[in-house]
């Protein structure tokens, strides 16, 4: 008897074990959910770097800051590629026939787009080496723009990262409710939508004749159609440019052409029973010229180390027959960090930054880039004292800031509030209540750019 009761207090025993583990199991789960909804991300704001050249707002400043970019690269001499491609689009495609014949010519869609592509010429050079008969240069003005448009503005979900080109409210892929934050490229995409007048065409796009049409595009459909004429109607004329907009070294210039191609003939072979051919399509010629300069990169351009901690920098060269042994590193603060001549580095005791350069000459120009190392204790995470808070019009609130981990060397925070005519907040934490409204107020700390908010609420 008294071995059955033993028994039955060690199931019972057993079963609390158990019980108390599922519990522990689901309030860490729920816990662990939650804190990951919390998170709001540690993306930095928006810094506008100061470009080289500012983003033109006119024709004519675009016009020539086209101009002034081709110019230093063809005096400059960086490495160049030419190229370019043909596109048919298939869904724009009208031919006279049964269904046959139309999945037949769009069947062959894309052998044609390659056999085109492939009759045109590439071109390129090296470093130092003259291009400039190889490049179209620009040759239109202000006034043979119709409009133009400079892109360098992107958004991005300051919890999941994923980007955006237009800005949105909320994160369709980690269900974030922050709206996205807006970020800068370095490079200026800009875009010149030219007139589609015939002068400025012939001008600045190459230019093919009705025979060279009808030999590329009948060569891949003969036994399907003979073509006897070949009309062109051009629909939009575009360059587009892509250039650093810090160094206002130029990336790459694309000329594109789009025009609707109609051809008249006659069915043959299987097909010739269905007499004429009409056939029209929309199609898109591209040429494109890339340009790559000598440059030094380093792996990252910020490096958060803690006292006595270690980490290396990767040089990226960009040179002819570039040699790392060629790099050399150097320290702001030898005494706060050292640097070897392989770019791995070595903080000493105290916290605080340096910068480390590697250097590289070529042409008789040195080339450079930094890296800031931070010598500090991260900070974690952050959070406010408050996730809610209610107010009447006029009363105010101070939030602390609770730093994870304690050690955390940087503890200072800038405040923000999403819509100050319902709730201020200055640099002290302290938010005053404006007017009726909801409103989201937060933090981001100076150290890594974490994110702790609070929902306030203003009465009516």
């Amino acid at each position: 008897m008294e071995t059955d009761k033993k028994n039955k207090r060690s199931k019972l025993v057993y079963a609390g074990v158990i019980v108390i583990l599922i519990v522990f199991f689901i309030v860490g789960f729920v816990y662990g959910l939650s804190s990951v909804l919390r998170m709001e991300g540690n993306y930095p704001p928006a810094i506008l770097t100061e470009p080289k050249t500012p983003e033109p707002k006119s024709a004519e400043e675009a016009v020539k800051y086209l101009n002034d970019a081709v110019a230093t690269a063809v005096s400059e001499k960086p490495q160049f590629a030419s190229g370019a491609s043909f596109n048919i689009n298939s869904d724009t495609l009208e031919i006279n026939g049964d269904d046959t014949v139309k999945s037949s010519l769009k069947f062959i869609r894309d052998d044609l787009n390659d056999y085109l592509n492939a009759s045109f010429e590439t071109h390129s050079a090296d470093f130092n080496e003259d291009f400039s008969v190889l490049l179209r240069k620009p040759a239109f003005t202000a006034a043979d723009v119709e409009e133009f448009n400079v892109d360098y503005i992107y958004y991005r979900c300051a919890s999941c990262g994923v980007t955006s080109n237009e800005p949105k409210d909320s994160c369709e892929e980690c269900g974030s409710e922050q709206a996205y934050l807006m970020q800068y490229k370095d490079e200026y995409t800009i875009t010149y939508k030219l007139k589609t007048d015939d002068n400025i065409r012939k001008q600045n796009f190459p230019e093919h004749t009705d025979a060279e049409l009808k030999a590329l595009v009948g060569d891949q459909i003969s036994g399907i159609a003979d073509i006897k004429k070949i009309g062109v109607d051009y629909t939009g004329l575009t360059v587009t440019m892509c250039i650093n907009r810090l160094t206002d070294e130029l990336k790459s210039l694309v000329y594109t052409k789009d025009m609707n191609i109609s051809a008249d003939g006659v069915f043959t072979g299987d097909c010739a029973v269905l007499g004429d051919l009409s056939l029209k399509v929309n199609v898109s010629e591209n040429e494109s010229y890339r340009f790559t300069w000598p440059s030094i990169t380093l792996s990252a351009h910020s490096k958060d180390v803690e006292p006595k901690g270690k980490d290396n920098l990767l040089a990226t060269l960009v040179f002819p027959e570039a040699s790392q042994e060629g790099v050399s590193w150097e320290s702001s603060d030898p005494e706060l960090v050292t640097v070897d001549e392989d770019g791995y580095f070595t903080a000493g005791k105290k916290t605080g930054s340096a910068v480390i350069t590697a250097t590289y000459m070529f042409n008789n120009k040195v080339y450079s880039d930094s890296c800031t190392v931070n010598v500090k204790f991260d900070v974690e995470s952050i959070s406010l004292n408050k996730r809610k808070l209610s107010l009447n019009e006029g009363d105010t609130y101070t939030f602390s800031v609770n730093f994870s981990p304690k050690k955390a060397t940087i503890q200072t925070v800038k405040w923000y509030s999403e819509d100050e005519s319902i709730a201020t907040v200055d640099e002290n934490g302290t938010v005053t209540a404006v007017k009726p409204g909801t409103v989201r107020v937060y933090a981001l700390s100076d150290d890594l750019y974490f994110r702790g908010s609070c929902e306030v609420t203003v009465n009516e």
